[in-house]
């Protein structure tokens, strides 16, 4: 864990840090910390003041909330669809793929489109919101990534254990193989691995997180957008105790995220750990299928 005094060093203070608050981050893809009076500035939270210095207008704080009342509208569709259709067999299993598949098209038509106008506002796409073309050097994030989160869901829900004892052996998955057909769960890997994590680290680290420090330091922003993450997350389970669970873990996650684009200022490596992660649970799932 970053210690909160790092935070000092945030988007309100960049004007009183002396050099630091003059540094410019043109290769986002080479991330550097900096000490300055004030203590560490990291490469995200240069790009933030950067994009504050070069601005030619106002940063759309509303596309992000366009883009969450997205993401909103299409769990409510696909979970209404999943409730209430009767069909069954292929042409179930088919229509909530293409649903799936439309919702994550349309939460990227929405967010992709106030991206683009922070991106001609303020600096470009790498600075506004760490937007840049993957390279091999993004995957040295992975281990640690991959680590790091199994060790903050791990904490967060032997902590949500602790305080409540009898969810202990509650079902907190959104990962459901049963009985599936084997084109299904390939298809569901397509989307979980290939299609969720970018357009979810775009939407969640890249224009929520980044609005939220227009106005907000760090903490207080990655910890509002890794909670709404979580709540996101939950919709497909059955009781409160399993939505309780997997929100906590699903939003200690994305703090892990938000660190991880925090110490990069790009939102590459973040996809690439987000992609393996939903790939291992996936992996988990079909072996413990068929156990």
């Amino acid at each position: 864990m970053v210690s909160s005094a790092e935070s000092a060093a945030g988007p309100h203070n960049t004007g009183a840090i002396g050099p630091v608050s003059q540094i410019r981050v043109d290769d986002p893809g080479h991330p550097v910390s900096i000490r300055g009076q004030r203590g560490i500035q990291w490469p995200l939270d240069q790009q933030v003041a950067q994009a504050k210095r070069e601005a030619t207008g106002p940063w759309p704080a509303a596309g992000a909330l366009w883009a969450l009342l997205a993401v909103a509208a299409t769990i409510a569709a696909s979970w209404a669809v999943g409730r209430n259709w009767s069909g069954q067999g292929t042409a179930r299993t088919v229509t909530l793929l293409l649903i799936a598949v439309a919702a994550y098209a349309v939460m990227a038509a929405v967010s992709g489109t106030f991206g683009r106008r922070v991106a001609a506002t303020h600096g470009g796409a790498a600075i506004a919101l760490g937007v840049r073309r993957p390279r091999w050097r993004d995957l040295t994030w992975v281990g640690p990534g991959l680590v790091g989160s199994f060790l903050a869901r791990s904490i967060v829900v032997l902590l949500v254990i602790d305080i409540a004892p009898q969810w202990r052996h509650v079902h907190a998955s959104n990962v459901q193989l049963h009985g599936r057909p084997v084109w299904d769960i390939i298809a569901t890997g397509v989307l979980a691995v290939l299609i969720a994590p970018p357009v979810e680290e775009f939407i969640f680290r890249g224009l929520l997180l980044r609005t939220l420090m227009q106005q907000l330091p760090f903490w207080p922003a990655a910890v509002i957008s890794s909670v709404l993450f979580g709540a996101f997350h939950t919709y497909e389970l059955q009781t409160l105790a399993g939505a309780v669970i997997l929100g906590a873990s699903t939003a200690a996650f994305g703090l892990g995220q938000c660190f991880i684009v925090r110490f990069t200022g790009q939102l590459a490596p973040a996809i690439a750990v987000h992609a393996l992660s939903n790939l291992i649970a996936l992996v988990l799932s079909v072996y413990a299928v068929g156990q």
